[in-house]
């Protein structure tokens, strides 16, 4: 999965695509997606490419000294494996930027099973 990078002004929001790579017949997948809660407000999901997914999205709460993460762990409930062409957006992470600042998003703790 990659994201892609920009300058965003304070106060405005954005979202951000999470793209896949090598997305075939995919059972379950669970990753963390790491920010600053410093810098960003987590506001919302959109574009979900599979289906239930924004509701296998758990909001895990920082300070202003712990990154905050989205904890995905999402499950396909017909058993086939879901598959995506390469470079597919996943889904689209908005925030709004509360302050100037670099803000690092990062993954973690990925578990794909097909």
């Amino acid at each position: 999965m990659t994201t892609e990078g920009d300058t965003i002004p304070a106060n405005e929001s954005f979202c951000v695509p999470i793209r896949v790579k090598d997305f075939n017949g995919i059972k379950q997948l669970a990753f963390n997606f790491f920010f600053d809660p410093s810098l960003l407000e987590y506001t919302t999901i959109i574009n979900p490419a599979l289906p239930n997914l924004v509701e296998q999205i758990q909001l895990i709460p920082g300070t202003t000294d712990v990154v905050s993460s989205l904890l995905v762990n999402w499950t396909d409930q017909t058993g086939n494996g879901a598959t995506l062409d390469e470079d597919d957006i996943l889904m689209e992470v908005c925030f709004r930027a509360k302050s100037s600042g670099i803000s690092l998003l990062a993954f973690g703790n990925g578990t794909v099973v097909d």
